[in-house]
């Protein structure tokens, strides 16, 4: 339980240092460039509308994998129809938990955690 404590404790140090680092909203090339090569996975906590993800998908033309994660299946399912609708599914999906708690991967995994800060009230 300690360890789970300290990675939450620097998970939200990390959002925090990247509120300041990227602004409120970070650009698509912001994300792109925080992958370091332009490759890999990027997690999206707090997904609700789809946007982003499809959006930094279409971006990373087929090098990068776009996981969000949504508060609820309801936020999860508009999430999804809009990344199918923009033709982003295969390199955009999205997963529904009941909280943000803790991310459903294991550690080292993504390249790069972006949140939606006003989503998990940071």
């Amino acid at each position: 339980m300690e360890n789970a404590m300290k990675y939450i404790f620097l998970a939200c140090a990390f959002m925090m240092i990247a509120k300041t680092a990227l602004g409120a909203d970070p650009s698509i090339e912001q994300i792109l460039a925080a992958t370091d090569n332009g490759r890999g996975l990027v997690v999206v906590g707090g997904t609700t509308d789809g946007k982003l993800e499809a959006a930094v998908a279409a971006a990373g033309k087929g090098d990068l994998i776009v996981s969000g994660v949504a508060v609820g299946v309801g936020a999860a399912a508009t999430a999804r129809a809009r990344i199918d609708k923009d033709g982003q599914a295969g390199y955009a999906s999205v997963t529904a938990q009941p909280s943000l708690a803790v991310l459903p991967y294991n550690d080292n995994l993504a390249n790069v955690v972006v949140a939606d800060l006003d989503r998990i009230g940071a």
